[in-house]
């Protein structure tokens, strides 16, 4: 199918039309503050460092002269979103759904209240899907054909997305359950050339020792004038200009990862899981786009099961992961690959049926799924509707120009990480916290600092309770939340 078609500019346009008047335009807490910070100023993100993003990130900003760069990183996110719903449309051509039903499941995945908001503010989990959903594009046309084009396009996407996201790798188990299905056809050069090409991107994670070495030797994290050794977060996080820190950066040892994978393994807790995950999914697809996948799905599976099966375990996979991975607070984009297979099948389920009630002419019982699938598309918009106003949300910005209204130019603002994101954004993308000097940390952290830093410069604190250290008092400045406090001995 050309990409000319109405209904292929439909699944593309549409979704990049809605993000557009609900893109976050303004500093936000948490890790949107750090992934609206980071690439912009070519830093180094928190572990596994997102190289793909930071750069692609980098670039855009750049590029785009106008709008702040909060707004312009949402945007990048909502172009990467808006792809995967054309992809969406893609796959279920692929598997025979009409133009127009395969268009209504591409909506049907973009305004879903998770894909719509992850598509709309500064995030890693965008671009991460995009590869996912290009992997699993390129799968169905080798598996069909056998073109090799198509098996290097999965080679390439895999590559692109690890070294966009990590979470790509549980693809892997499904891509090889495909891949028994032509496993004859596929000689030693092939395996060799499909390795190559999957590592060839990860050569982007050279970016992480060669930024964070350059950024130590040229003193760019004013965080080591304070005395604090190298690997604080936005400039250097974890110092991978070492090899012990790139150890760290890239594994991800510093957060449980290997509770996450084993859950993937503990089958007992499959059922826990989908008791979570089957909610989520409903309210994310609506309860018809959920039936109506669940339909395309059996049927497909009658007809090509290690297909159908493979795809499942790639994109279903994150699920247990999320679920069992104990360090992560937003469980729920880990699911969008999920969302966006179901979504597809929902196109594909709508046209089966139609088939199946109308027989050889299926125009009416196409016009029948596209008026159901439209309208659940139409209704996951207006009942995520509040996402519109994020558009003239403030976001962080009041508390950031709190802080800078209440604290002297050379003071030392300690905060914990989703208080300290967006003040990282106004010192580094901004240029408005003058002396200020930015330390991510609790304040009990940094203890052995303290009496120094009291001494020579005003300290303060940002925390939702009053901290507890051991000879240091904690005054509040204003009755503002979260609480800014003065330190003193």
């Amino acid at each position: 199918m050309r990409f000319g078609s109405p209904w292929g500019w439909l699944a593309l346009l549409g979704p990049l039309f809605v993000y557009g008047f609900s893109l976050q335009s303004n500093v936000a807490f948490w890790d949107t503050g750090e992934m609206q910070t980071v690439p912009y100023i070519l830093g180094v993100a928190h572990p596994t460092g997102f190289p793909a993003f930071v750069l692609a990130g980098w670039l855009f900003t750049h590029a785009l002269p106008f709008g702040s760069v909060a707004w312009r990183m949402s945007l990048l996110c909502a172009l990467a979103m808006a792809v995967a719903a054309r992809l969406a449309y893609s796959l279920g051509l692929l598997f025979d759904a009409p133009p127009p039903l395969a268009a209504c499941g591409a909506l049907i995945f973009a305004f879903g209240e998770i894909a719509w908001t992850h598509g709309t503010r500064a995030e890693v989990h965008a671009f991460a899907v995009v590869f996912a959903a290009a992997v699993l594009v390129a799968v169905v046309r080798w598996y069909r054909s056998g073109e090799r084009h198509a098996l290097w396009a999965v080679a390439l996407a895999l590559g692109f997305g690890l070294s966009t996201h990590p979470v790509i790798g549980l693809l892997v188990p499904g891509v090889a359950l495909v891949a028994l299905g032509r496993r004859r056809e596929l000689g030693a050069r092939d395996a060799v050339r499909f390795v190559a090409l999957v590592l060839a991107p990860l050569l982007l994670y050279a970016y992480l020792p060669l930024r964070s070495q350059y950024a130590y030797a040229h003193r760019l994290d004013p965080t080591l004038s304070l005395g604090l050794p190298p690997g604080r977060p936005y400039w250097d996080y974890d110092h991978p200009g070492t090899l012990a820190g790139l150890r760290r950066e890239v594994a991800g040892s510093d957060f449980d990862v290997g509770r996450g994978l084993g859950g993937v393994l503990r089958a007992g807790a499959y059922g826990r899981i989908a008791g979570r995950y089957a909610p989520l999914s409903a309210s994310e697809l609506g309860i018809v786009g959920v039936a109506a996948a669940l339909f395309g799905l059996g049927a497909a599976a009658l007809a090509e099961p290690l297909l159908l099966g493979g795809l499942c375990l790639a994109a279903f996979l994150p699920v247990p992961f999320a679920l069992s991975y104990r360090a992560e607070s937003d469980v729920e984009r880990y699911f969008l690959a999920s969302f966006w297979l179901l979504a597809v099948f929902a196109a594909v389920g709508a046209g089966r049926l139609a088939k199946a009630l109308e027989g050889r002419s299926s125009a009416r019982g196409a016009a029948l799924g596209v008026l159901v699938l439209g309208g659940t598309a139409a209704a996951l918009v207006f009942a995520n509707r509040d996402i519109f106003e994020q558009r003239v949300q403030p976001g962080a910005a009041p508390y950031v120009d709190r802080v800078i209204g209440r604290t002297p130019a050379n003071a030392i603002v300690i905060a914990s990480w989703a208080f300290a994101t967006p003040l990282a954004y106004a010192a580094y993308v901004e240029g408005r916290m003058q002396q200020r000097v930015v330390e991510t940390a609790f304040v009990s952290d940094d203890t052995p600092y303290l009496a120094r830093w009291t001494r020579e410069r005003p300290v303060y604190v940002v925390s939702s309770s009053l901290p507890v250290v051991p000879g240091f008092r904690f005054h509040p400045v204003d009755a503002g939340d979260p609480m800014l406090l003065e330190v003193t001995r």
